[in-house]
């Protein structure tokens, strides 16, 4: 039996699995952002500090990074009137993904002598920002709106989907931080904004797939 069901069709409780396939996409999206974020984040004051042949010092940098936290907390506002509005969560997801990978991608091409320009540093840190607010915030009202779309009792939907999300955040934040002391060095570059830049796409295509299929 198809695992895909139209709008409007009545269904059993259990999910299939191409349901559950997109049900859990949205966890997977968070758990690869923050593990990205949290492998660069950490080395990036150092490396701005390094990079900037004294231009910022370490509380400056730390200061820029920060505007990343304001961004998320104002788009965060914004992106709750959106979720109680009826539009697709699930695509701003895929916008805030795209938003918060090209913005990891300008945060840390920025402390490299290839990538960086005036004012990469600030307009990643306000994608990524925007980015982080869309794809933690709406994460759990996306399971709502698969739910109200696959016509599912939700009762116990909110434990379910807190718990898989606090496990995203807990286990990625951790492997995130392991990771980090892999992306410090020069030679490290080129391999960290490709692996950025491969997630960016693989997170995006699997979005994608669940706008379509749900």
């Amino acid at each position: 039996q198809s695992g895909h069901y139209g709008r409007g069709k009545e269904c059993t409780n259990e999910l299939s699995l191409e349901r559950t396939i997109i049900f859990t996409i949205p966890d997977i999206v968070l758990f690869f952002n923050t593990t990205m974020f949290a492998m660069t984040a950490y080395i990036i004051p150092f490396r701005l500090m390094e990079s900037s042949d004294g231009k910022y010092t370490l509380t400056m940098a730390n200061t820029l990074l920060s505007i990343m936290s304001v961004t998320s907390f104002v788009s965060a506002f914004l992106l709750s009137y959106i979720a109680t509005r009826g539009i697709s969560t699930l695509l701003f997801i895929l916008v805030g993904n795209v938003c918060y990978f090209s913005g990891i991608i300008l945060i840390y091409g920025a402390t490299t002598d290839f990538m960086s320009f005036t004012g990469a540093f600030e307009i990643g840190v306000v994608l990524a920002g925007f980015g982080d607010a869309a794809v933690t915030n709406l994460c759990i009202p996306s399971k709502f709106d698969l739910y109200k779309d696959w016509k599912m009792d939700n009762k116990t939907l909110g434990v379910k989907a807190s718990t898989t999300l606090n496990t995203a955040l807990g286990s990625s934040a951790v492997l995130g931080v392991v990771l980090s002391s892999f992306v410090a060095s020069p030679k490290s570059e080129i391999p960290t904004l490709l692996t950025n830049g491969t997630v960016l796409l693989g997170t995006s295509a699997a979005l994608l797939y669940s706008i379509i299929r749900k």
